[in-house]
């Protein structure tokens, strides 16, 4: 558990304390309902509340201090008093994350970052902190930063989610990574950040930020983009390949998929050396790819092949993040955490092959949001690249669905296939009925997972 000198606390903030606090400062919190013992509450304000009316109940929970922009009188908790609390607090983490000694490996991209940051938490080693969930925002970043300890972590694999230009220098500023990753470049937040060259602009302000002598671990799709040519001294290319040998250049780690019954086999090849193999759950090609950096960042830093291996066999994908699940002897792949278009192309290519085209597919599909002026276009696409056999059916709700039914039908699927429900909760029963693999992708506020509480009915 880390502890912060609260006069260090107020030299990095150019703030005043009210009062001296007399107990150990061990952490920060935001939310009077989740703070612990010993933290310091952060007085956000926000168009709905003022974190200053909420002192006492932060106090009342365990807070032994606060960080505010006015100082409250009613208020019996030592007060920093600084300009703003949000920056202050950004401050804080930058300030604190300079002073850990472990390595620390920033991740993002516009699909693949949670799984990247599991697998890594799972192949350095015990002593490695991660992201909690999604925290990954400007709020959520100095959270997690404020957590580290170098007393109990080696490693920090910290995620950077951003969703509007100029958001990303922020998170780069506070993370100061020794090693980022970026997974994918793709059509996600272009609402607000326009077109993929806006995406990968905004995405490379993280490695940009990599330490002198650090490294930046790209995929070969985000290689791609001028964006990261100057990084070129730095990085290291990770690419898909067909066959496998040892890989042409120094700075590229190629890698192999061989898909067996219920696992991947996923043979990696690091610079000039002889490729290692490596046994992981039956995933998707992208998760394949994350994996596949996560290997070659542990066996950069000591991590033995043995090892790696060993902790592999405990990983499985996260709950509805290209979950595979068994209904009652229905294969369900469940992925409701993300969704844009290189998410649902890959997800449906691994769908695709872990089933058979002779069995019934239903097809379960949520809108894809913030695609801004190219949703129309993306949705239609997505339908035109469903393979529908004739035993197939396709239910769909939310934001573009009328698309991705155009799009269906303009490679001759028959309107019969398909239906166009209102609510999720309108596909339970045919999830009930239905007796064949079932895949559900969609974005995050359709909450397709609800669709798992079905009674499956039994046929015969």
């Amino acid at each position: 558990m880390p502890r912060f000198n609260y006069t260090q606390l107020a030299e990095w903030t150019n703030g005043r304390w009210t009062v001296e606090p007399t107990q150990p400062l061990t952490g920060f919190g935001i939310d009077t309902r989740t703070i612990e013992q010993g933290q310091v509450f952060v007085a956000l304000r926000t168009e709905r509340r003022d974190g200053h009316d909420f002192l006492n109940d932060a106090g009342a929970a365990g807070a032994v201090a606060a960080l505010v922009s006015e100082e409250r009188s009613d208020s019996s908790i030592p007060q920093l008093v600084v300009g703003d609390p949000l920056v202050a607090f950004q401050q804080i983490a930058r300030e604190h994350r300079r002073t850990f000694s472990g390595k620390v490996i920033g991740v993002t991209g516009s699909a693949g970052k949670t799984s990247t940051k599991n697998i890594l938490k799972r192949v350095l080693a015990d002593r490695t902190f991660a992201t909690a969930g999604n925290f990954n925002n400007h709020l959520g970043v100095p959270l997690m930063l404020t957590q580290l300890d170098a007393a109990s972590h080696d490693y920090a694999v910290i995620e950077a989610g951003i969703s509007g230009p100029g958001e990303m220098d922020l998170l780069a500023n506070m993370i100061e990574p020794d090693t980022a990753i970026v997974t994918l470049i793709g059509h996600a937040h272009t609402e607000n950040l326009g077109d993929l060259a806006g995406v990968a602009q905004e995405k490379s302000r993280l490695p940009a930020a990599v330490s002198e002598h650090g490294k930046i671990y790209l995929s070969n799709q985000v290689a791609k983009f001028p964006q990261f040519d100057e990084l070129k001294g730095k990085r290291v290319v990770v690419s898909a390949v067909d066959v496998l040998s040892r890989s042409v250049a120094e700075d590229a780690v190629r890698f192999l998929t061989i898909p067996t019954e219920g696992t991947t086999m996923l043979s990696v090849a690091f610079g000039m050396n002889a490729p290692e193999s490596y046994t992981i759950e039956r995933v998707s090609e992208g998760m394949a790819q994350n994996a596949a950096i996560a290997i070659a960042i542990a066996r950069d830093g000591g991590v033995s092949s043995e090892s790696v291996q060993e902790r592999l066999r405990e990983w499985k994908p996260d709950a509805m993040r290209g979950e595979v699940r068994d209904l009652e002897g229905r294969l369900v792949y469940l992925d409701c955490y993300n969704a844009n278009p290189a998410s649902m192309r890959d997800a449906l290519d691994a769908f695709v092959g872990m089933t058979r085209d002779t069995d019934p597919r239903l097809y379960v599909l949520g809108g894809m949001e913030e695609l801004g002026e190219i949703s129309d276009q993306a949705h239609f696409d997505l339908g035109a690249k469903l393979t529908l056999h004739s035993h197939d059916r396709l239910l769909l709700v939310g934001t573009g669905a009328e698309q991705v039914k155009a799009g269906a039908l303009s490679i001759d699927a028959d309107e019969a296939q398909i239906k166009i429900i209102a609510e999720v909760a309108l596909g339970l029963e045919t999830m009930a009925h239905w007796q064949g693999p079932v895949f559900i992708k969609g974005s995050r506020r359709y909450r397709l997972e609800t669709l798992m509480a079905v009674e499956p009915v039994a046929v015969g």
